[in-house]
């Protein structure tokens, strides 16, 4: 029997939730975007809980069927009630996210795959008309960072004796060029203006961190001479790290 809960935790595991920490110079703007992150945090953790009730119900369903018990109208109700607060959250939280980030791609991805799952069990549901909003948002999701890709944008100065690729091996070299990985002037745009902050004009990159996810080389972590630090991914994701 599948596990729909075990699915949901693991597609969670790999969003990370982020918390706001920036320069003095940015308190105003840190405010802001203080009360956006942690709405943003609150709604995940409203999601997750969603998601492990309807995970844990829909594998109790599974297992009572696979003993030949019968499911009542009620449960198949409370079936779809379950999936429909699910949706309802992400269609509420979604619209306001960076569509290139972490959390957008997590919640998105996570609540597909958990209700695709739970209307495989539960063939009763009305699934299929939230999963058709939610592939929308995919899509979204995937266009957006197809085009991150694609960004060739001039790029962002480095302090001297800084190199972008000076500590790659020759095969993380070449998926560096293939995904196009570098700093660039319309990032800092892009995500200046989701964020509702400045970032000065003459900034340059101050610091470079290889990230590795199980051995494999996955994204970069740019830090700016004005304390701000970002993150870019090999699948096209790009945003700020407030940890």
């Amino acid at each position: 029997m599948k596990s729909i809960k075990k699915l949901i935790m693991l597609t969670i595991a790999c969003s990370m939730l982020i918390t706001p920490v920036v320069a003095t110079e940015q308190v105003v703007s840190a405010e802001v975007l203080s009360k956006r992150a942690q709405k943003e945090f609150d709604m995940g953790n409203i999601a997750d809980t969603v998601s492990n009730k309807l995970g844990d119900y829909a594998d109790d369903l599974d297992y009572r069927m696979h003993q030949g018990k019968k499911v009542s109208a009620k449960q198949k109700r409370k079936t779809d009630k379950l999936i429909k607060a699910y949706y309802k959250i992400v269609v509420k939280t979604y619209p306001k996210m960076n569509k290139l980030g972490t959390n957008a791609y997590g919640l998105v991805n996570s609540a597909i795959d958990s209700i695709k799952l739970c209307k495989k069990i539960c063939t009763w549901s009305k699934a299929s008309k939230y999963l058709k909003t939610l592939k929308k948002y995919q899509k979204e999701i995937n266009k957006a960072r197809k085009a991150e890709i694609a960004n060739n944008s001039p790029k962002v100065k480095l302090f001297d004796g800084l190199d972008y690729q000076s500590s790659l091996t020759k095969h993380q070299q070449k998926i560096f060029k293939k995904k196009n990985l570098y700093l660039r002037e319309d990032d800092l745009k892009k995500l200046a203006d989701f964020e509702h902050i400045k970032i000065p004009a003459d900034v340059k990159v101050a610091d470079i961190t290889y990230e590795y996810a199980f051995s494999n080389f996955s994204g970069i972590e740019y830090k700016l001479s004005n304390d701000q630090t970002i993150t870019k991914d090999v699948d096209g994701g790009i945003e700020f790290n407030w940890t």
